[in-house]
């Protein structure tokens, strides 16, 4: 009697996927995460889980590209927003060094291009 033949399962290779390498313009970031709060506004794991893949990604553009224009500042704006949303008070949480970081970068633009002047003091 013939043997029969087992042929022995294959393995399928897999590489973890980081959309964070993906991520390589403010514009991009902001879709990602305006995709994520739109579609999974209940699953605050899935949008802490986009917040951090954005965060990787904007840790390595914002050390080489400042907000330069309004529509780059109205996307910082809403990162920022919503990482206040989800940061809350919590100096402890993984996401506040990213905050501080965008916070940042939105006020040195806020101080060239939004720049209060000071009050007339000559006027009673």
């Amino acid at each position: 009697m013939p043997k029969p033949i087992v042929k022995k399962p294959t393995k399928i290779k897999t590489t973890p996927y980081d959309v964070a390498e993906h991520l390589r313009t403010p514009e991009e970031m902001a879709a990602y995460l305006d995709a994520w709060f739109e579609e999974a506004r209940d699953d605050t794991v899935g949008r802490a889980k986009a917040l951090q893949s954005a965060s990787q990604a904007f840790e390595v553009l914002a050390h080489r590209h400042p907000v330069t224009n309004e529509s780059e500042y109205d996307r910082m704006v809403l990162l920022m927003n919503a990482l206040l949303d989800e940061t809350g008070d919590d100096d402890e949480h993984p996401l506040s060094g990213l905050l501080d970081r965008v916070s940042d970068l939105v006020s040195r633009y806020e101080q060239v291009h939004h720049a209060i002047s000071p009050a007339d003091s000559s006027t009673p």
